[in-house]
């Protein structure tokens, strides 16, 4: 297979206002120009021009000191919980946040009496500990130390080695029922259109573009903005352009796009049951052994069923290690009075397109683009692919609207129906979050 070729990427077209990135752990939004609210007739370009210079604000493992952590307690929200080995002994991994935005993994020593259990560590240590979904925890100074590079299992900011009985678990209430300041990956992506033949959809449908949104929880807006194309596109002022001469250099660009820009929480509209799946089978395609390796743990392989679009359920969507995943639009069809439209089927039933929801509950419609329009576009000029591109980032935004929305409060009326449900109490909070609280039958057909 010949060498990815570099991406040609299109510098912002306008020189803004610059702005320092949020702080991790400041609640008060940076000085930026006010953001006047979006009309439901006004072109997602022109916000993109309102919105402050791109920035990122991750700092890489490689870079970070962790030798002043270990003066004080370590103190951080439980975002994802996984089980490995460690010297031939079953450990519990914890993935947390810190109250500065510190992104750590800890390797948690389990007794016999919990990696005895029926349900296994890390259920087990969850219902021992009476361990809810993000739950923050605290570890005294003494009682943690450094793994060591060589043991080193993630991409996190730092790892340390911890006995089970040496954390102190706070119940989510009072002061701590705050969130950590999460990082949030909003993706959409568009793929061109192929006749109905029957065939799983991956087969037959190029990805050509993959919009992305990157956010603080609770930000006034995403502080990064791109685009990854299949061929060239026009600048858009407000977001970076990247593009690619073929379709396996943009996958890999995004995979590298995600490991880099480390996402507590990836959202989209129906990124379970199409976006995630197509990613990945795509991938397999053309060989690239390395594009599932989404998540944090450098040794865990996201997978995804080979089934058609209307075959797969949100709970098949590939498991990424360490990270969240909220898939809105399944949010939304869980049916509760909150969040039904007023707006119907043929059958009677609420819609839950993203152009109904969008403007029921944020007043305004996406930019709409028949998908017989899709072909035609991608393979016309730049200027066609740049009205694409605007679409596509269109479609990434508004999830993240969508979770802002107090209406909605997506993650946290989602971390408050775990924490509630009996089947879930104590369980892993991405668990709740893929099967959801109407959880499908099980699937019988799969295509190979």
């Amino acid at each position: 297979m010949p060498e990815p070729l570099k991406p040609m990427i299109v510098p912002l077209c306008r020189k803004r206002t610059e702005s320092p990135p949020p702080e991790h752990g400041d609640s008060s939004p940076p000085a930026v120009k006010k953001i006047r609210r979006v009309a439901p007739s006004q072109s997602f370009a022109d916000v993109l021009q309102e919105m402050p210079a791109n920035v990122l604000v991750n700092k890489p493992a490689s870079s970070f000191d962790a030798s002043n952590m270990l003066k004080e307690a370590l103190v951080f929200q439980y975002v994802d919980i996984q089980r490995n080995q460690l010297q031939n002994r079953p450990v519990v991994l914890i993935f947390g946040v810190t109250e500065k935005g510190t992104r750590v993994l800890v390797h948690v020593v389990t007794s016999d009496l919990l990696l005895s259990r029926t349900q296994g560590p890390v259920d087990g240590f969850l219902e021992h500990y009476k361990t809810k979904a993000m739950t923050w925890m605290e570890i005294p100074p003494s009682k943690f130390k450094p793994v060591t590079e060589s043991e080193r299992l993630s991409h996190n900011q730092v790892e340390f080695v911890v006995q089970h009985d040496d954390i102190i678990f706070h119940p989510p209430e009072g002061p701590w029922a705050k969130s950590a300041p999460l990082r949030i990956l909003s993706f959409d992506i568009e793929a061109m259109i192929a006749p109905d033949n029957g065939m799983p959809r991956y087969d037959h449908e190029p990805i050509i573009q993959i919009g992305n949104m990157l956010a603080m929880n609770g930000a006034p807006y995403p502080y990064n903005r791109s685009i990854f194309t299949l061929n060239t596109c026009s600048p858009i002022d407000g977001a970076e352009v990247k593009s690619f001469d073929s379709e396996s250099a943009m996958l890999l660009a995004w995979r590298d796009f995600v490991v880099e820009t480390d996402p507590d929480l990836i959202i989209g509209y129906n990124i379970g049951k199409f976006d995630f799946p197509q990613l990945i089978l795509r991938a397999e395609i053309f060989g690239l052994d390395q594009f599932p390796y989404l998540g944090r743990l450098k040794g865990a392989r996201a997978t995804a069923k080979k089934l058609p679009a209307n075959k797969r359920y949100s709970k098949d969507a590939p498991i990424l290690a360490g990270r969240l995943q909220l898939d809105v639009m399944q949010h939304m069809q869980e049916g509760t009075v909150e969040r039904t439209t007023k707006e119907r089927t043929p059958t009677g039933k609420p819609k839950c397109d993203l152009n109904t929801v969008s403007f029921e509950f944020l007043g305004k419609r996406k930019e709409e683009i028949h998908y017989m329009k899709i072909n035609p576009l991608q393979l016309g000029s730049t200027e066609d692919r740049k009205q694409l591109a605007v679409y596509c980032l269109n479609d990434a935004n508004l999830p993240l609207k969508l979770l802002e929305c107090q209406k909605l409060r997506c993650l946290e009326e989602s971390t408050d129906a775990a924490r509630a449900n009996p089947q879930y109490m104590y369980k892993p909070f991405g668990q709740f979050l893929r099967n959801g609280r109407n959880p499908p039958p099980p699937q019988r057909q799969v295509y190979y």
